[in-house]
This record gives C-alpha cells, sequence and structure tokens, in this order.
C-alpha cells in the first residue's frame, strides 16, 4: 500500500452532494473534518509491515514503534523454498511480547512454498500508541541438503482515527 494518498473515489464520502452536486442517499449537510476522518479511515487500514530473512535463523525483531492505537488484522508467513526432512519455523506477531495469534504459523516441509495465514486472537490483536510490535521466529534445523530460504512475514494493521 502507497503511503500517500493519489485518488479518492468521491463516492467514498457520506453526503457526495457536498462534494459533487449529485444527489446522494445520505443527502445532509457535511462537515469538512468529517471527510477527512473518513478519508484517515479508509487510508489507515490494512497497512502491511514486513520482514524477509534470507536464511532461516530464530530471530525476535521489532518491525514497528505504533504511533497511534490500531489493531492488527492478519498475519501470513511464506518460506521460499521448501523446507528440508525434520527443518520448521514458527513465525509469529507480537505486541509487547504477547502474541497476536491464536497460535504461531508453522512453515515446514507439508506447508511448502504456499503462503501460511495466522489465526488473529481478537482478544489480543489491539495496541496503544507506543507499543512495539515484533515479528518472531522460532528455527529448528532438518536433516536434509536444502534449507529453507527467503522467508516472509507480513501483519496487516489498521490504525484507529485518533480524532473520533
Amino acid at each position: 500500500m502507497s503511503s500517500k494518498i493519489t485518488q479518492a473515489p468521491l463516492d467514498i464520502f457520506h453526503g457526495g452532494r457536498s462534494i459533487t452536486g449529485k444527489s446522494h442517499e445520505l443527502d445532509y449537510p457535511y462537515e469538512l473534518a468529517e471527510i477527512i476522518r473518513e478519508l484517515q479511515a479508509a487510508h489507515n487500514k490494512d497497512i502491511p509491515i514486513s520482514h524477509h530473512q534470507a536464511t532461516a535463523a530464530s530471530l525476535d525483531i521489532d518491525v514497528m514503534i505504533a504511533q497511534q492505537d490500531g489493531t492488527i488484522e492478519s498475519f501470513k508467513a511464506v518460506s521460499g523454498a521448501t523446507a528440508a526432512a525434520g527443518e520448521s519455523m514458527t513465525v509469529d506477531v507480537q505486541i509487547g511480547g504477547v502474541s497476536a495469534l491464536t497460535a504461531a504459523i508453522t512453515l515446514d516441509a507439508a506447508a511448502t512454498t504456499v503462503v501460511q495465514s495466522g489465526t488473529i486472537d481478537t482478544a489480543a490483536n489491539s495496541f496503544s500508541a507506543g507499543d512495539i510490535i515484533s515479528i518472531v521466529r522460532v528455527y529448528t534445523a532438518g536433516g536434509g541438503p536444502t534449507p529453507m530460504v527467503n522467508t516472509l512475514a507480513t501483519a496487516g494493521i489498521s490504525m484507529v482515527d485518533a480524532t473520533s
């Protein structure tokens, strides 16, 4: 997702008549501040935070200090090569050291190179301004000659509108 807004459809806003002069189902006077809040909310959804690791290893890396309140909406991980026999990596996304998932994602021979989706724990996926978001990898080497490489983990976050 781009960090700059290049175009917003006019019908994204309630009170579209205020902007386009055309009738809209919610036709009422509309404040500019309300339009800006709606635009912020639309822009602050599904912001990706990713971490790539070329060679598989255990790693706990901080990927973001939250600038405002929000939630982790999704988490996915993938390996660029199928894991060798016995080789695996668990991948987790944490807020201040606490998992935002019901269970870490496991990348192994069964997962091959297919993107794996984590299940978000809705009781633990909210963060506050100043919280540290981390991606935690725990690697177990296997007995095969082709080790896991190019793993990628991505969290999709949404920021709460601070002006609401």
